[in-house]
Protein backbone atom coordinates (compact mmCIF):
# COMPACT_ATOMS: atom_id res chain seq x y z
CA UNK A 1 0.00 0.00 0.00
CA UNK A 2 1.36 3.45 -0.85
CA UNK A 3 2.09 5.90 1.96
CA UNK A 4 0.61 8.86 0.05
CA UNK A 5 -1.99 9.22 -2.69
CA UNK A 6 -1.26 12.29 -4.81
CA UNK A 7 -4.58 13.50 -6.23
CA UNK A 8 -4.46 15.40 -9.53
CA UNK A 9 -7.63 16.50 -11.31
CA UNK A 10 -7.02 17.58 -14.89
CA UNK A 11 -9.22 19.74 -17.10
CA UNK A 12 -8.03 20.69 -20.60
CA UNK A 13 -4.60 21.54 -19.27
CA UNK A 14 -1.64 22.48 -21.40
CA UNK A 15 0.44 19.32 -21.89
CA UNK A 16 3.67 21.20 -21.06
CA UNK A 17 2.22 22.22 -17.68
CA UNK A 18 0.93 18.71 -17.04
CA UNK A 19 4.35 17.25 -17.88
CA UNK A 20 6.05 19.59 -15.40
CA UNK A 21 3.53 18.68 -12.71
CA UNK A 22 3.80 14.91 -13.21
CA UNK A 23 7.60 15.00 -13.52
CA UNK A 24 7.88 16.96 -10.28
CA UNK A 25 5.93 14.24 -8.47
CA UNK A 26 7.97 11.46 -10.02
CA UNK A 27 11.16 13.18 -8.78
CA UNK A 28 10.06 13.10 -5.14
CA UNK A 29 12.48 11.74 -2.55
CA UNK A 30 9.57 9.79 -1.05
CA UNK A 31 9.03 6.97 -3.52
CA UNK A 32 6.14 5.16 -1.82
CA UNK A 33 3.24 7.05 -3.39
CA UNK A 34 0.58 6.69 -6.04
CA UNK A 35 -0.27 9.52 -8.42
CA UNK A 36 -3.94 9.42 -9.36
CA UNK A 37 -4.71 11.53 -12.42
CA UNK A 38 -8.41 12.15 -13.08
CA UNK A 39 -9.29 13.63 -16.46
CA UNK A 40 -12.34 15.88 -16.04
CA UNK A 41 -12.31 16.66 -19.77
CA UNK A 42 -12.77 13.12 -21.17
CA UNK A 43 -13.33 14.36 -24.73
CA UNK A 44 -9.72 15.59 -24.66
CA UNK A 45 -7.91 12.34 -25.41
CA UNK A 46 -4.57 14.13 -25.75
CA UNK A 47 -4.47 14.09 -21.96
CA UNK A 48 -5.16 10.35 -21.84
CA UNK A 49 -2.49 9.63 -24.44
CA UNK A 50 0.07 11.77 -22.66
CA UNK A 51 -0.51 10.39 -19.15
CA UNK A 52 -0.56 6.79 -20.40
CA UNK A 53 2.80 7.37 -22.13
CA UNK A 54 4.48 7.27 -18.71
CA UNK A 55 5.72 3.81 -17.85
CA UNK A 56 5.48 4.11 -14.08
CA UNK A 57 3.22 1.79 -12.09
CA UNK A 58 2.68 4.50 -9.49
CA UNK A 59 0.59 6.50 -11.98
CA UNK A 60 -3.12 5.62 -12.12
CA UNK A 61 -5.26 7.23 -14.82
CA UNK A 62 -9.04 7.67 -14.66
CA UNK A 63 -11.63 9.68 -16.58
CA UNK A 64 -14.91 11.19 -15.47
CA UNK A 65 -17.79 10.18 -17.78
CA UNK A 66 -18.48 13.91 -18.26
CA UNK A 67 -17.18 17.19 -16.83
CA UNK A 68 -18.01 17.16 -13.09
CA UNK A 69 -16.03 20.19 -11.93
CA UNK A 70 -13.15 20.49 -9.49
CA UNK A 71 -15.00 19.75 -6.23
CA UNK A 72 -16.68 16.60 -7.51
CA UNK A 73 -13.45 15.50 -9.15
CA UNK A 74 -11.56 15.83 -5.86
CA UNK A 75 -14.32 13.87 -4.11
CA UNK A 76 -13.93 11.08 -6.66
CA UNK A 77 -10.14 11.18 -6.30
CA UNK A 78 -10.44 10.72 -2.53
CA UNK A 79 -12.62 7.66 -3.16
CA UNK A 80 -9.98 6.25 -5.54
CA UNK A 81 -7.12 6.87 -3.10
CA UNK A 82 -5.48 3.83 -1.59
CA UNK A 83 -3.11 5.48 0.88
CA UNK A 84 -3.43 6.65 4.45
CA UNK A 85 -2.64 10.24 3.42
CA UNK A 86 -3.72 12.32 0.42
CA UNK A 87 -1.79 15.18 -1.15
CA UNK A 88 -3.55 17.63 -3.45
CA UNK A 89 -1.75 18.49 -6.69
CA UNK A 90 -3.13 20.80 -9.34
CA UNK A 91 -2.37 19.99 -12.97
CA UNK A 92 -0.24 23.10 -13.38
CA UNK A 93 1.67 22.99 -10.08
CA UNK A 94 5.28 21.96 -9.57
CA UNK A 95 6.41 20.32 -6.34
CA UNK A 96 9.91 20.57 -4.92
CA UNK A 97 11.61 17.17 -4.48
CA UNK A 98 11.21 17.02 -0.68
CA UNK A 99 7.52 18.01 -0.62
CA UNK A 100 5.95 14.60 -0.02
CA UNK A 101 8.66 13.44 2.38
CA UNK A 102 8.34 16.56 4.54
CA UNK A 103 4.55 16.38 4.61
CA UNK A 104 4.58 12.66 5.36
CA UNK A 105 7.16 13.00 8.15
CA UNK A 106 5.23 15.87 9.71
CA UNK A 107 1.95 13.95 9.71
CA UNK A 108 3.62 10.82 11.07
CA UNK A 109 5.12 12.75 13.99
CA UNK A 110 2.21 15.08 14.80
CA UNK A 111 -1.03 13.29 14.13
CA UNK A 112 -2.35 10.38 16.10
CA UNK A 113 -4.59 8.43 13.76
CA UNK A 114 -6.27 6.25 16.32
Amino acid sequence: MPAVSVLMPVFNTNIAHLKAAIDSILMQTLHNFELIVLNDSPANQNIATFVKSYRDDRIKYFENPKNLGIANSYNRLVQLAGAEYCAMMNHDDVSLPLRLQKQYDYLQSHIDIG
